[in-house]
């Protein structure tokens, strides 16, 4: 089987990726990292692979930018961190792995591409921190401006118990002190909280959501953290002045697929965006056989809705459109229903099901999404795959559950790119990321007492890497 390589997702030439880093907007480009092995499809020695963007929906790939040369980053390499606009100048901020210590650290940049490490590397050591926490797991920089000053969060283990999201200040953003613990959780195990990223979106008001990634979040809920790590949300106050943030809501997941960890975002001053390592740990990568493992949302447009936030397709989309078509109504009753959709290299779906009754749908011959409305509960499975995924313990991981409120009716948009399904539940409240290899069948498969408003379909061309 050929794998198809998606059109907007961003995935290596070749080698390894694996988290988003340093996400930022300078003179009306966008500039993604991703963490990169180059030498093979698999994980090893970190480096900064970068891709570039006009639009924030097709990026290019433009080469390495870091690449671990320094005592501090040997032998792990540059792990992941975030980046911000100083003065016409990219900070990016990562952290160095170094056997049994992880420190954080400085690079700048002009063009995006060239950079130059500080050399008093690095910015924040460990050995700084109160002794209740870990020097070993301490990672994942994320900085941002407030009241003139620049900050920084880290994940870092405690020794004791549970994980911690650390804050740091600084004047210069070369020298950062050690504010205070920023949030807390004990429901990490032996993992951590990486990948922090916080969201101002209302001006002039400490209101936030603090995002992070959980490492081994378990649940007695079964509808809730079925991946071995997560991605979170949680709305409150952030008191940069007591260095605590305040939760007002509950830690909500990001996404509920099977592909979705380390999401980071951006503001590009017009709106948020919002993207994440679309795969997940400790299993096999088909694409590997091709001689590429990895794949990064597609940047999302998200909006707020204290204590929620929802999650959009970008509006760049349109100009790469090749296709439409209006598919109306369509009804099933107790039966199937199946519609022939045109191939393309990227298409998108979009209707509103009814849900009084129970139903399901299967997208492209494998890819099923069943309905409970006793419950309100959905069911995805991907089944039948050419290649099938396996975690390393050898389980298949084919079933995820989303619980959704009761409504009347469900709004779904699902894009469909390469070997990539994004869905988008009741207008981006609820997300579905997941990697599906089908067999190159194009359809959609409506089976019980089913009515759909509105079928329509849009594809989308431009060349692939």
């Amino acid at each position: 089987m050929t794998i198809k390589r998606p059109l907007f997702h961003i995935t290596p030439v070749r080698g390894w990726i694996n988290d988003p880093n340093g996400f930022c907007f300078k003179d009306g480009v966008y500039h993604l990292y991703a963490q990169h092995y180059p030498h093979k499809p698999e994980w090893g020695p970190m480096h900064w692979l970068h891709f570039v963007s006009g639009d924030g929906v097709k990026f290019i790939e433009d080469g390495i930018a870091l690449k671990p040369t320094e005592p501090y980053e040997l032998p792990w390499g540059c792990f992941s961190g975030s980046s911000i606009v100083v003065d016409g100048t990219i900070y990016s901020y990562y952290t160095g792995a170094q056997e049994g210590k992880q420190v954080q650290c400085l690079a700048k940049s002009k063009d995006g591409r060239n950079f130059e490490k500080f050399p008093q590397n690095p910015v924040i050591d460990p050995d700084i921190l109160p002794s209740r926490y870990s020097r070993k797991d301490f990672r994942d920089p994320k900085a941002f401006v407030r009241d003139g000053n620049i900050y920084i969060l880290a994940g870092c283990r405690c020794l004791d118990k549970g994980s911690s999201i650390l804050l740091f200040k600084s004047k210069d953003g070369e020298r950062f002190d050690f504010v205070s613990e920023f949030y807390h959780s004990d429901l990490t195990g032996e993992g951590i909280m990486e990948c922090p990223d916080i969201i101002f979106p209302f001006e002039g008001k400490d209101d936030a959501y603090l995002i992070f990634s959980p490492q081994f979040r378990k649940s007695a809920d079964p509808y809730r953290f079925q991946n071995i790590h997560s991605s979170v949300y949680v709305y409150g106050h952030a008191n940069l002045r007591s260095g605590r943030f305040e939760p007002v809501g509950e830690e909500t997941e990001l996404d509920h697929g099977f592909d979705f960890y380390a999401a980071q975002t951006l503001s590009n001053g017009k709106e948020f965006l919002l993207t994440a390592f679309e795969a997940m740990w400790d299993r096999n990568y088909p694409t590997a056989k091709d001689g590429y493992a990895g794949s990064l949302v597609l940047p999302r447009r998200l909006s707020f809705m204290p204590p929620l936030l929802k999650q959009s397709f970008p509006d760049g989309l349109k100009k790469y459109e090749t296709g439409h078509a209006e598919y109306g109504d369509v009804a099933c009753q107790d039966g199937i229903k199946k519609i022939d959709l045109p191939t393309g290299d990227c298409k998108r779906i979009k209707f509103v099901a009814d849900a009084s009754s129970d139903w399901s749908f299967v997208l492209d011959g494998g890819f099923s999404v069943s309905y409970s409305k006793d419950r309100s509960l959905l069911k995805v499975e991907r089944k039948g795959m050419e290649e099938e995924i396996y975690s390393k313990d050898g389980t298949k991981e084919d079933t995820h559950y989303i619980e959704v409120r009761p409504s009347p009716a469900l709004r779904f948009d699902i894009l469909v790119d390469g070997y990539l399904i994004d869905m988008l539940i009741d207008d981006g409240l609820y997300a579905f990321s997941s990697q599906f290899y089908g067999n190159g069948e194009s359809s959609i498969c409506f089976l019980g007492k089913l009515s759909v408003e509105g079928l329509s379909l849009e594809t989308y061309g431009g060349e692939t890497l």
